[in-house]
């Protein structure tokens, strides 16, 4: 099984103010509070073992085992990251690996290409969505009950009687 390993750096796309600068969030905007110890080692918990690391070359493992040292600093740095609305360049980067599917190895079609993100971002989203999820489900209409995870979807099926 062959693998190809290219390391890229992605240009996305960044907002910018009139001026060329990143635009900052309203100075109303408070960080997040942060929740129990248990709360973050159930975060940490869910980055899953043995995947490959990003361009950092930080492993769900590392994070893991330097949970308690390092917490203060993923905190601070999450919550900076919300008030400026600028996330490191790290973050921009990845690692494609092409991974060999079948038949003739010359031919670029027969690989799957694989990105390889940094899982201190695979982390900080995880933060965004759990800390978010609630909140945006309770604003959704009614007509997207599918998308609400608090509603079963047998409630808004249509019966014809």
């Amino acid at each position: 099984m062959g693998i190809i390993i290219i390391i890229i750096t992605l240009t996305h796309y960044r907002p910018t103010t009139e001026h060329g600068s990143p635009p900052t969030m309203r100075r109303d905007r408070s960080p997040l509070r942060w929740s129990s110890a248990d709360w973050w080692t159930h975060l940490f918990e869910q980055l899953r073992n043995n995947k490959a690391p990003g361009d950092d070359g930080i492993t769900a493992e590392l994070l893991r085992a330097g949970v308690n040292p390092i917490l203060n600093k993923l905190k601070h740095m999450f919550n900076t990251i919300i008030k400026t609305g600028i996330t490191p360049n790290a973050w921009s980067r990845d690692v494609t690996a092409l991974f060999f599917k079948k038949e003739e190895q010359s031919l670029l079609k027969n690989y799957r290409p694989t990105s390889l993100l940094s899982h201190v971002y695979k982390l900080f989203s995880r933060v965004i969505t759990n800390r978010f999820a609630r909140s945006l489900d309770e604003f959704q209409p009614t007509e997207q009950a599918f998308e609400r995870a608090s509603v079963p979807w047998t409630t808004y099926i249509p019966c014809g009687k």
